[in-house]
């Protein structure tokens, strides 16, 4: 060891031997008077330390690797088996750690009715149920396919650069074609035909909407 001190930015360095490859470095002299071994680098440190254990290559370099490969995966004490990688009701694997059971798709199949968390004993009315359903929606989107985004009453056309609110308006109101079919559940509004009749919706921007039920609030269709 060569005793020549060094001052450095008001420090007191020393020149020292790297007890790992040999080489001469300076070391801040209270830092040499800590330990018993002095090395010039982490990497000097794991080759005569723990070469089995750490990948010293990748420490310090910029390189792409963990850090402690001997603590991931299943050597790690956090591990817990593949219990949940995998959707219970059409297997698909799950790219990302995640507690649920379902993937997405299958979890929207899953939560309704009885199943859903929001469930109070079957006290959704069945017209919402009709209206949040995928028939109601696809029926509604014919609709304004089949008048090209205008209103039927006063021409205005939803676009780009116009962005009007419209709505899909019953010729015949919901409410009287579940009373004629005698429609009890959404069951019974599946296999109702003239529920989905195309020819019986109307295109109608918000204001001609609330003129054809007069108060916006009790609109039904």
């Amino acid at each position: 060891m060569n005793e020549k001190l060094n001052k450095k930015k008001n420090r007191t360095w020393i020149l020292c031997e790297c007890d790992g490859c040999g080489i001469e470095f300076y070391k801040e002299l209270r830092h040499y008077k800590r330990t018993r071994t002095h090395y010039c680098s982490r990497e000097c440190w794991c080759k005569n330390n723990k070469p089995d254990k750490i990948q010293c290559e990748n420490i310090g370099k910029g390189k792409k690797g963990k850090k402690y490969p001997h603590l991931s995966g299943e050597n790690h004490p956090n591990w817990q088996p593949d219990r949940n990688r995998h959707c219970v009701d059409c297997g698909k694997k799950f790219e990302y750690r995640t507690e649920n059971q379902r993937c997405r798709d299958c979890f929207d199949k899953y939560n309704k009715g009885e199943n859903s968390h929001s469930y109070i004993d079957g006290r959704t009315p069945i017209i919402r149920s009709i209206r949040d359903g995928r028939l109601y929606k696809e029926w509604r989107h014919e609709v304004y396919e089949r008048d090209d985004y205008t209103c039927a009453e006063c021409g205005t056309k939803r676009s780009e650069g116009n962005p009007v609110y419209i709505e899909a308006h019953h010729v015949k109101h919901l409410i009287k074609i579940m009373a004629n079919n005698n429609i009890k559940s959404y069951e019974d509004a599946e296999n109702c035909k003239e529920l989905w009749d195309v020819s019986n919706g109307l295109t109608l921007c918000l204001d001609c909407h609330k003129k054809k039920h007069k108060n916006r609030f009790k609109i039904t269709a």
